[in-house]
């Protein structure tokens, strides 16, 4: 029973953390398909779409990777 609290904790403290709508994304820096590097606050006010994905993902590799 305390590990199931302990780890509902754990869960809870995760989502008061967590971004929410209407909330501004926070700032990161990746490097674009050209290899330049581009960071989310040098586009404020432009649209931005982001796209994740993991190595595990089958569907992700077969659109990704190929």
């Amino acid at each position: 029973m305390q590990k199931r609290i302990t780890l509902l904790l754990f869960l809870m403290s995760g989502l008061a953390s967590a971004v929410r709508p209407g909330d501004v994304a926070p700032d990161f820096t990746l490097n674009d398909a050209t290899g330049k590097r581009v960071t989310l606050s040098s586009l404020r006010g432009q649209p931005v779409v982001l796209t994740f994905w993991a190595t595990w993902c089958l569907v992700c590799k077969r659109i990704y990777l190929n």
